[in-house]
């Protein structure tokens, strides 16, 4: 008789959590996986991070600033992500980043090249890291902090952009700049002529 119970027991359990799945991903990094269980506690378990959570499908802001990550894998499950900002840590690289960016703040970290840019972002603040070289920036793009690298050149700049901060780089030469332009720094570089 228990065996039978047990049974219609799990049955019952199975026909009406059938619509509940869950999806597991690993936080590999342990001062991110930290971070994320204060910010979303429900949606992790240990570094385990619940994709289908509403935690995780509704976190608009990412403030992981200082935190001695090394490693961001698992970003790109936050589908309204719209501000990350994961600047002083040890990044060396970043993973894909969720469409849903609007403010990506990345300074300060060991950072080689930069993922594709989401075609929303606004905002993107890669300044004191060693990049050589910058991504195609998206339309969208209004202030672009990029000081203190390593470029030697600047992709084409969007029609929107109001802030340039490009100062204390290896530049020779500046893309045409937008007319929307407002702001320009771009002291400390080997630029002999402005366009």
């Amino acid at each position: 008789m228990k065996g039978i119970l047990l049974f219609l027991f799990c049955l019952y359990f199975s026909f009406h959590f059938r619509g509940v799945s869950q999806t597991y991903v690993t936080i590999t990094d342990t001062a991110f996986a930290s971070y994320l269980r204060s910010v979303i506690p429900t949606a992790m378990s240990g570094n385990q991070m619940d994709t289908s959570s509403l935690a995780v499908k509704q976190l608009k802001y990412i403030n992981a600033i200082t935190l001695n990550i090394v490693n961001l894998s698992g970003v790109q499950y936050f589908p309204s992500l719209k501000n990350l900002a994961c600047s002083y840590n040890q990044l060396t690289n970043l993973p894909v980043l969720p469409d849903s960016l609007t403010m990506l703040n990345c300074a300060g970290n060991q950072l080689i090249d930069l993922p594709a840019i989401p075609g929303m972002l606004q905002t993107l603040w890669c300044g004191g890291n060693q990049l050589t070289s910058l991504p195609a920036l998206p339309n969208s793009l209004g202030d672009l902090k990029c000081a203190y690298n390593q470029l030697s050149s600047l992709p084409a700049l969007p029609t929107s952009l109001t802030m340039l901060h490009c100062e204390y780089n290896h530049l020779t030469s500046l893309p045409t700049l937008p007319n929307s332009l407002r702001l320009l720094y771009c002291r400390h570089n080997q630029l002999t002529s402005l366009p």
